[in-house]
């Protein structure tokens, strides 16, 4: 019988062995996503009650599994587990990926890997979303981060914009200015470019001149923009906070202002103790207003399409729970978690790794995520390595060492 240890030393040596190794020649991919959102769920949620249900008999029986088979939701062919209900119609847009290790069991090193998708991070290395938005096309912004933020979930490249913690953010700020003000700004930044483009080469200077030059854009870009209007999605003071962080999403990206946003939802996914009520509450919140998202992607359009067809989402946490519960009916840290992935460049309605009797990720193929002796673990690196490439960036000229999960290609 596996104990925690046993698994984290299980999860260790998987990394060591495959998590890592050097990635195989890929070509960036042309025509990917014009959008790019990942949605950090902070806290660790519990893949048995969500991403990858199990009968009693697919599990040891020290596992915790405290729901019938019948409870496993049939999403139009995709089992989704007892909390995710309320996702119940979008069985054939989500797709799953379980199993992923992340080579961690601490929330600060899993949030600083999750701004990156890759393991064994430092502050000084770019996120995700940095890199991405390097490569845009009318959009002002490369990158938006939001949510309740901290020093080191930040995006050094990024416009961080933390959306709680006083009565007026710098994003509400924004949304009073007048286009006179806007106006007045854009100069100003202009001003201070022309400045910086005269301070002797160096890579501080790169970095403030394309700064400076994406916050100029912006205020020129926004008097043409119509004003965020956060709308009523619930009447729960919690929920209504994170409704409208998830309004500024789908308002930056209609409006074409970023080419990625990271959102960070802190819900009380950290359950040490009574697993199940705080599990169901916080995934549940989370799920009745992620429905409303989806709805409103698939919904809008811009001047390039649909959003649920130009963006590509990505929802996960930074790390799992433990299947077995401890003594105060609570499950701890686990380093292997799953992510919900949509939209566009991603196949829809498919479940993709697998897990053993003791929950822990099992050997898949990279070409059809399904179990395969000779195939190998999936790590986080892999999952920054496929969005890179879906975005068309060389994943190795950044230090991402992953390999392409194909079968989100839907070529499989």
């Amino acid at each position: 019988m596996w104990t925690r240890r046993d698994l984290m030393k299980a999860g260790l040596a998987s990394f060591v062995a495959g998590g890592l190794s050097p990635a195989l020649a890929e070509t960036p991919k042309k025509g990917g996503p014009r959008y790019f959102v990942t949605m950090f769920l902070r806290g660790g949620m519990d893949a048995i009650y969500t991403a990858d249900p199990k009968t009693k008999a697919e599990v040891e029986p020290r596992v915790d599994l405290p729901y019938g088979a019948n409870e496993i939701v049939d999403a139009r062919g995709l089992p989704m587990g007892p909390h995710f209900k309320q996702l119940e119609k979008w069985g054939d847009t989500l797709s799953f990926v379980r199993g992923v290790g992340v080579s961690t069991a601490n929330h600060e090193s899993g949030a600083r890997q999750m701004l990156r998708l890759r393991v064994g991070v430092s502050r000084k290395m770019p996120a995700l979303h940095d890199i991405i938005g390097q490569t845009r096309d009318t959009q002002p912004l490369g990158s938006v981060t939001l949510g309740q933020l901290i020093s080191y979930e930040h995006s050094e490249a990024g416009f961080a914009a933390p959306t709680h913690g006083s009565k007026a953010t710098l994003l509400h700020r924004l949304d009073a200015l007048d286009p006179t003000d806007l106006g007045v700004l854009s100069q100003v930044f202009k001003q201070h470019l022309a400045e910086v483009e005269r301070w002797p080469a160096s890579t501080s200077k790169a970095a403030t001149v394309d700064h400076l030059r994406q916050v100029a854009a912006l205020f020129e870009r926004l008097p043409a923009v119509p004003k965020f209007k956060p709308v009523a999605w619930s009447t729960r003071g919690g929920r209504q906070g994170l409704a409208v962080d998830l309004q500024r999403v789908l308002w930056l990206i209609e409006n074409d202002l970023a080419r990625g946003v990271y959102l960070k939802i802190f819900l009380d996914w950290d359950s040490h103790f009574r697993n199940a009520s705080k599990q169901e509450d916080a995934t549940r919140s989370f799920t009745y207003l992620f429905d409303r998202f989806l709805a409103e992607l698939k919904a809008r359009t811009n001047a390039h399409g649909s959003l649920l067809d130009q963006t590509m989402v990505v929802a996960g946490s930074e790390l799992g729970r433990f299947p077995v519960l401890n003594g105060n009916l609570g499950k701890d840290h686990f380093p292997e978690t799953h992510f919900m992935v949509a939209g566009g460049g991603v196949v829809g309605g498919q479940a993709f790794g697998a897990s053993d009797r003791m929950m822990g990720g099992r050997k898949v193929s990279l070409s059809t995520g399904k179990p395969d002796a000779a195939g190998t673990h999936m790590m986080l690196d892999d999952m920054g390595t496929t969005m890179l490439l879906k975005a068309g960036v060389e994943p190795r000229a950044h230090g991402y060492r992953g390999r392409r999960l194909a079968f989100l290609d839907g070529a499989a």
